[in-house]
């Protein structure tokens, strides 16, 4: 993981320079905030309503503790935190997929009343095939010193289907979702099932990302503070 120290940031690929990149100091604790506060504590009205021990007990305390990390956080100099963050978040999104992927199984078990282990089995390999993609093409991509020829781009179709997917959605709760309170439950369940694998995806970027820049912190580029500013100690870290 860690680049030859005489290799100089200008001659390294564009994708491993950005994965080099910090935040700018004015966004990092908006990106808190909404992954926290707004992404994150959204599992909970799955996860809590209807009301089940078992299911809140084992997210509710991540959650929480997640919750007191990113206060914790908001607290501190943006100047300070800078690699830091990804750490953060990298830990976030993988609690982030395990309340998601909980809340998930609540639903179709519980009010879908979906039996069997066939259901688990599929919905959790997804998620672990997406984890171990996502991290072999980073694995990959951080190697390639010599740009992207080795490294197979995302198809335009790729793009389109991102794109098309919020809309489709939109599509489907108004043609279908209104007619069947069944209907508007799978429909939930496959929201969430979106974010398990959104934040499937995200944690592996941003734990590779962080022990990338830790392993590379002579190529990171730390934002610096004003000259007006008294900040104290700036590091990867």
């Amino acid at each position: 993981m860690q680049i030859n120290k005489e290799i100089k940031y200008r001659d390294l690929p564009k994708a491993i320079q950005q994965h080099l990149h910090v935040f700018a100091s004015f966004q990092t604790k908006q990106i808190i905030g909404g992954f926290t506060f707004i992404l994150l504590n959204f599992s909970l009205f799955p996860l809590l309503v209807p009301f089940t021990y078992l299911y809140a007990a084992l997210t509710v305390p991540l959650i929480i503790i997640i919750n007191l990390w990113s206060i914790y956080l908001l607290f501190r100099s943006p100047y300070t935190i800078q690699v830091h963050v990804f750490l953060f978040l990298g830990m976030l999104s993988i609690v982030a997929a395990w309340a998601y992927t909980v809340a998930v199984q609540k639903y179709a078990y519980i009010i879908l009343n979906v039996q069997g282990p066939l259901f688990l089995f599929l919905t959790v390999g997804i998620q672990v095939v997406l984890i171990v993609v996502m991290y072999l093409y980073y694995k990959g991509k951080m190697l390639n010193l010599d740009g992207q020829r080795n490294i197979k781009q995302p198809s335009k179709l790729t793009y389109i289907l991102y794109g098309a997917g919020p809309a489709l959605g939109y599509i489907f709760y108004h043609q279908v979702a209104k007619q069947s309170e069944m209907a508007m439950l799978m429909a939930l369940l496959g929201v969430f099932y979106m974010f398990a694998l959104v934040f499937s995806y995200t944690s592996v970027k941003f734990i590779h990302k962080y022990l990338f820049m830790r392993a590379n912190s002579h190529l990171v580029k730390l934002e610096k503070p004003l000259k007006k500013s008294k900040q104290h100690h700036i590091e990867v870290k």
